[in-house]
């Protein structure tokens, strides 16, 4: 909905925008991957090759407050054992063609998110 939508990005509440960061540390305070929290974001920075400045700064503000360690995973890296556990446990092949994040399932969280 909000890809490439000018509109529709610059008419975001700064509270949504806040709830979102404090869905994604929620979830991965449970150990548990959303890249479609990430992906959202990714979105409503930018629409098409249109800059939205305003969420650019809240996004990382929210980014800021919460900190990127407890949002992000970064500096961990994946054995391929696990990368292979994961690819096999895969349960989302119908979302290969269609990136949207809203058909992408739980369980496979973790190896859309690196």
């Amino acid at each position: 909905v909000f890809r490439n939508n000018l509109e529709l990005c610059n008419q975001l509440s700064e509270s949504l925008i806040v709830h979102i960061g404090d869905l994604i540390k929620r979830e991965r305070r449970a150990g548990h991957f959303v890249p479609w929290y990430i992906n959202f974001f990714c979105c409503i920075i930018t629409a098409g090759q249109q800059a939205v400045p305003r969420n650019q700064v809240l996004v990382a503000e929210t980014v800021k407050r919460l900190t990127p360690k407890a949002l992000l995973r970064v500096g961990k890296e994946m054995s391929a054992k696990h990368i292979q556990e994961l690819a096999a446990k895969f349960s989302s092949p119908e979302q290969l063609a269609d990136l949207a994040p809203s058909g992408w399932k739980d369980a496979d969280g973790e190896l859309i998110y690196y």
